[in-house]
């Protein structure tokens, strides 16, 4: 799952390189946000494991639900420092 959502990033990147200013700060910013979720979440693997898999369901609603609850868990922490992620990505694209 990890990998898939930071592999995920390079589509936006690709079409990003073609486009304006905007865009590639975007596609940046999806990068950046993909991998520092996946940094936050990788010490925790073993016991996200556990959580997602005490939910039941079939293996594909397993999958479904690490998926959202992982973006869902992101999106929250990543309210907090939003404006400061903000200016970052305009310092370095």
């Amino acid at each position: 799952m990890f990998g898939a959502t930071i592999g995920t990033t390079i589509t936006a990147l690709l079409v990003a390189s073609t486009m304006n200013l905007e865009a590639k700060k975007v596609a940046i910013a999806h990068l950046l946000f993909s991998v520092v979720g996946v940094l936050i979440f990788l010490p925790f693997i073993g016991h996200y494991t556990g959580f997602v898999e005490s939910l039941g369901g079939s293996p594909q609603q397993v999958v479904a639900n690490a998926h959202m609850l992982f973006n869902i868990s992101l999106a929250i922490i990543f309210l907090v420092p939003l404006k400061l992620f903000e200016r970052f990505i305009n310092k370095i694209v």
